[in-house]
Order: C-alpha cells, then sequence, then structure tokens
C-alpha cells in the first residue's frame, strides 16, 4: 500500500491558462512513500488524473503516466508533461472545484487532492480595462455576440471587406452609389425596363453603336423627318419592295435602266478561221437575270468557204451554253465534192430556248467544220432575250443530223 506523506513548504498550484504564452503545465511536489514507509524507487510509474468532483465521476483529463526519480524520497512532477505529454487545455478549469487523483501500481490513493489556486491567479477573473490587444485574441475568438450592435464604424472596416454576400438584398439605395459608380457591366441583361428610366432623360450619347435594333423601334414611328440624308442604302430596301408607288415622277433615267436582264447582243465582225473537226465559239454573251425564266438565244455565221473538186464541205452552227455543238438547234450546210470550183458563202442561224436560273449565264455562237480544206466566218453574231415566265412561246427545232 502507497501513501502520499505532507512536505513542508510544498505548493500545488495551477494557473489560469488564458495566454498562449503560458505554459500549459502545472507543478507538483510530495513525499510518496510504501506500506513500511520507505520512498517509492526510481522508476516507479505514478499517474495523474484531474476530476471535478472528489469521489468518483469521470476524469477531466488524464491519467497521463510519469516515470518518477525521488530526491530524498520527494516525487517532483509538471503534470501536462509526462511520459508521453498531455497538455492541459484551459477548459479543465472550467468550473467550480478540481481534484488530483494519484495512482501508483494500479494502486488509486486516497482521497483526491483537492486543487488550489496560487494568490496572483485571483488577478486573472478581474481583467484590467484596455490590457487585452490584439496579440491575446486566438483567431475566430471574437463572435458577433461579443460586438455590440452600432459600434462597428467605417474607420473599422479593411479595404474590400464588405462582399455582396454582406449586403442586405435591397439594401443598397441611391445614396448608398457613388457618382459613375454603376457600370455596364454592373447591369444585369435586360435588368433595366421602361420603368427604371426617366423619360427623355436617354440622349444619344448614352447609346452604344448599334444599340438600337429593329426589335426596339415601334412599328410605324420612323417619318422622313427622322431619316438623315442618303441614309437608306440599297443593302436596307428588302427585295421587290420599291413598286410603282415608291418611284417619283421621271425618278427612272436612262442611266438606270439597263439592257439586261431583259435582252443582250453581241456581234464579231473579226474573221475566224475554223479548224477542221474542232467546235469553236465566233461569238459568247452572257445575260444576268433577277429569276428563273427562259432565255432565247439567236446565233448567226457568215462563212466564206472554197470548194475544191472531189473534196465535201459541211457546216454546223449551233446556240449552246458551252463551247460544244448542240444537236436539239443545229443547222447544216453541205457542199457536196462534185460541185463547182470556187469560193462560196452563206448564213446560217441557229435558234434555241434555254431554261435558266437567277444569276448569270453565258451562251456561245459555236461553228464547226465537219469536212472540207479552210473555212472562215466572216461574221457572227448572238442575241439573247430573256422571258421571266413559265409561258413561253416554244420553239420547235427539228434536230438535224450529221451526213457521213
Amino acid at each position: 500500500m502507497f501513501r502520499r506523506l505532507p512536505l513542508a513548504g510544498v505548493l500545488l498550484a495551477f494557473p489560469v491558462l488564458t495566454w498562449a504564452a503560458v505554459p500549459s503545465t502545472i507543478p507538483f511536489q510530495s513525499r510518496l512513500v510504501d506500506a513500511n514507509g520507505a520512498p517509492v524507487a526510481a522508476g516507479t510509474a505514478v499517474q495523474f488524473s484531474i476530476f471535478g468532483v472528489e469521489s468518483g465521476g469521470t476524469a477531466l483529463w488524464g491519467p497521463e503516466t510519469h516515470t518518477v526519480t525521488p530526491v530524498n524520497g520527494v516525487v517532483s512532477a509538471f503534470l501536462g508533461d509526462g511520459d508521453t505529454p498531455d497538455p492541459i487545455d484551459p477548459s479543465v478549469f472550467a468550473g467550480g472545484d478540481r481534484f488530483l487523483e494519484i495512482s501508483i501500481g494500479g494502486e488509486t490513493l486516497t482521497p483526491r487532492i483537492r486543487m488550489s489556486s496560487s494568490g496572483y491567479a485571483f488577478r486573472a477573473e478581474s481583467v484590467s480595462a484596455g490590457s487585452i490587444d490584439g496579440t491575446a485574441l486566438a483567431n475566430n475568438a471574437v463572435t458577433g455576440a461579443k460586438i455590440q450592435d452600432g459600434s462597428i464604424t467605417a474607420a473599422d472596416l479593411g479595404i474590400n471587406s464588405v462582399t455582396a454576400t454582406q449586403i442586405a438584398g435591397g439594401s443598397v439605395g441611391n445614396s448608398e452609389l457613388a457618382s459613375n459608380a454603376v457600370t455596364l457591366a454592373k447591369v444585369a441583361t435586360n435588368a433595366v425596363d421602361g420603368s427604371r428610366i426617366v423619360d427623355g432623360s436617354v440622349a444619344s450619347a448614352d447609346l452604344a453603336n448599334s444599340a438600337v435594333t429593329g426589335a426596339k423601334i415601334a412599328s410605324g414611328t420612323i417619318t422622313s423627318t427622322n431619316l438623315g440624308t442618303n441614309s437608306v442604302t440599297a443593302a436596307a430596301i428588302a427585295a421587290s419592295a420599291v413598286g410603282n408607288s415608291e418611284l417619283g415622277t421621271n425618278a427612272v433615267n436612262a442611266s438606270k435602266i439597263s439592257d439586261e436582264p431583259g435582252a443582250a447582243f453581241a456581234f464579231n465582225n473579226t474573221d475566224v478561221n475554223l479548224p477542221l473537226g474542232t467546235a469553236t465559239s465566233v461569238e459568247s454573251r452572257a445575260i444576268s437575270v433577277p429569276t428563273a425564266g427562259f432565255v432565247i438565244a439567236i446565233g448567226s455565221a457568215a462563212i466564206s468557204t472554197s470548194q475544191i473538186p472531189f473534196i465535201n464541205n459541211e457546216f454546223f452552227v449551233s446556240v449552246n451554253t458551252s463551247v460544244a455543238n448542240n444537236d436539239d438547234n443545229m443547222v447544216r450546210w453541205f457542199m457536196p465534192g462534185n460541185a463547182s470550183a470556187g469560193v462560196f458563202r452563206n448564213s446560217l442561224t441557229a435558234v434555241s430556248v434555254t431554261a435558266v436560273s437567277a444569276g448569270s449565264t453565258t451562251f456561245h455562237t459555236v461553228v464547226e467544220m465537219d469536212e472540207g480544206t479552210s473555212a472562215t466566218v466572216l461574221d457572227a453574231n448572238l442575241a439573247l432575250i430573256f422571258v421571266p415566265t413559265a409561258s413561253y412561246a416554244v420553239f420547235c427545232l427539228k434536230k438535224k443530223k450529221k451526213k457521213k
């Protein structure tokens, strides 16, 4: 059996652990002996625990083991710094009396020792005004409940300390806004409606380029006085929007009327030598039309050839959208080899009706010398007439076959 003997002049004391700089340990000193009065041996394991009641209950701290080395039978230890240190938290003493329990070799000494404070520790219950500065406060120590209502002023707030989450909805009024504080980036899309804008307050300088779209303009509200000189360009006028009623007297002069798409014509009086067996474009012309319809093409060529006995001469003239004979409208001039020798001339005309789409289409007067020795096209022409309707004169052209 072990017991603790009083030690004259030794005090078990504990501080109030308020400041982070104060050690979280409590000094202990006592003379521990066994049943025969012999001091405990060096290397003895002693356990310490702190309770809130004199007997029973649950330990508020500990047990913490100390392997002691007595000096003249006196055991000294720092509670909170044992073999495995367990620092004493200030919350252990947040209450009434506290009692220290000692165990040696599995035997608990009774009664528990009532712990007392040192004389100066009483001062901790009464902190002097102004004595607590920033270094004394732990992080997050000051909660809303510790701050007096209305005591925080603008001088207490750091730069950018008030974020949107700190501002109550609808609490920012006109008086809280500085001049020019609200930029375009602060205004949500469609956030400002007509009820928020003072009548007559939006000037030209307030409108961004291209800000006013057609959807923002009430139907029928734009008059001629609202339009600037030359403000209506061709790109702004819808197709077919300008009718007879929109044209003023003498508005259309000769320079405004084109020979297309109604009709187009081309003439070539430069001599063109014809190669044997190759289709040749002796005249061409493009016609531009605004819509689908039909083009009536009339192509003519004046051909001159020298007749040589026993050699046939054969020529074909047609109108086509490519440089190739068109069997659908091709016309033929044939001179047999037994014809008299000499120079002969003939003019051939081909006619076609071709369906076209809106846009530009090029037509050719095509001549081919299928047989012969030499020939020249002296004059060639091409006339094009556009008919913008499905109702058109049908020209039946008998298909001509080449004679071999």
